[in-house]
This record gives structure tokens, C-alpha cells and sequence, in this order.
């Protein structure tokens, strides 16, 4: 059937002289350009515009993100970002200070409860040294400045000073030992006075004068 009709155009084709021929192949190409455009041509064409779109809206991000990178780059640059970093960290290690001395100070604020503890530690026997009184004393209200800017960080209107004065005979060797001994102790010793008289060469009555911080609040 189809080698029929194939013979039957062929023939037609062959009683057309050369100016139809030509006519007939340039109508056949048109439809089969068409016939191509229709099937597959309008297809290419789309996925070729939604390739440029996407190549597009890449260009478009590309360049927003060089234009904020741009002025990330511009602003990391200039005298005020420069002074704020150095701001920052100067805030940051002042920070830090602050906090080491908070850690240091807060263990050394007392329990009320812990006095006694105290006393038997200071009164400790030691070589060289012979004990004549141990009393608490009245002391100013707590100078605030003397621990610098820690007292903004932590609440400090329940911790008082609470004084006590020493009296003891010893002689120059044995009182420095036995005041290095009490550095060493675990309690935080705030020194205000210390008076060495020589009673009879060496002997000598020492008066120490100190004070620890307590937190009345504590129970």
C-alpha cells in the first residue's frame, strides 16, 4: 500500500516539468519547516528563554551580592569599624578582669557562722609566740572604692567589715613568720594598722589591726 502511493506520487512528480519541481520542493520544505517548528521548534524556543531567564536572575544575584559584599568590605575598612573592634575588645578583656576579681573577692566574703572558725585558725599556736588578747574592734562602714569597679558587678549592701585587733609578745623573727602564716590562711585578711613596740631587746609587744569582710545576709 505504501510502495503504491509512493509510486503514484513519483509518477506525478515526474510529469511535472522542472518549474512545477522546483515549486513542489520549495512548498514541501516550507511545510516540513513548519511541521518541524510546530513539533519541536516552539519547544526548543521555551526551554532556550527559561535557560536566559535563569542565566538572568543568576547575573541579577551575582551582582546584588558583589554590590553587599561591596559594602561589607567598605564599611569593614573604614576608622569607625576599626574603633568599634578595638572598643570591643577592650570591653571584652575588661569584662574578663572584672569577672577574675569577682571570683577572687566572692569566696572571701564570710559566713557569720565562720567566725569562730577564724579566730581558732588565728590563734593557732606558733614558736615565738605568746597571745595577750584577741578582740573585735568597730570599723568604718566598707569603702567601696577599695575594690574598684567590682562593687557596680555585685550587690554589696549586705557585706560589712568586721574588725578585730590582735595583741601578742613576740620578738622581730617570730612576728614576721606569724604574720606570713596568716597571709597563707584561707581567709581574706584586710591589714589596717600594725604597732611593734619593744618592751625589753627583742622582746616586743606587737598590735595588729584587720578586718574581714562579712555577709550578713548569710545565715
Amino acid at each position: 500500500m505504501i510502495e503504491r502511493y509512493y509510486n503514484l506520487i513519483k509518477n506525478w512528480i515526474t510529469e511535472r516539468n522542472p518549474k512545477e519541481r522546483y515549486g513542489i520542493i520549495i512548498i514541501c520544505a516550507v511545510l516540513t519547516y513548519m511541521l518541524w517548528n510546530l513539533l519541536w521548534g516552539n519547544a526548543i524556543h521555551n526551554a532556550r528563554k527559561i535557560k536566559d531567564d535563569e542565566f538572568n536572575a543568576m547575573n541579577v544575584t551575582l551582582a546584588t551580592t558583589e554590590a553587599q559584599i561591596n559594602t561589607i568590605m567598605t564599611y569593614v575598612s573604614s576608622p569607625s569599624y576599626t574603633k568599634f573592634i578595638k572598643e570591643q575588645q577592650l570591653s571584652k578583656a575588661k569584662l574578663e578582669r572584672l569577672q577574675n576579681k569577682i571570683e577572687r573577692i566572692l569566696p572571701t566574703i564570710l559566713n557569720p557562722n565562720d567566725l569562730p572558725l577564724l579566730t581558732k585558725d588565728i590563734l593557732n599556736q606558733q614558736p615565738g609566740i605568746r597571745f595577750v588578747s584577741l578582740k573585735s574592734i568597730a570599723i568604718g562602714p566598707l569603702n567601696e572604692k577599695n575594690l574598684g569597679d567590682i562593687h557596680s558587678a555585685i550587690d554589696l549592701k549586705n557585706v560589712k567589715p568586721y574588725g578585730f585587733e590582735l595583741i601578742f609578745d613576740s620578738t622581730y623573727f617570730a612576728t614576721i613568720n606569724f604574720l606570713k602564716r596568716l597571709e597563707q590562711l584561707s581567709w581574706n585578711l584586710y591589714w589596717d594598722d600594725i604597732t611593734y613596740k619593744v618592751i625589753q631587746y627583742p622582746k616586743a609587744q606587737v598590735t595588729v589591726k584587720f578586718h574581714v569582710l562579712i555577709n550578713q545576709a548569710k545565715n
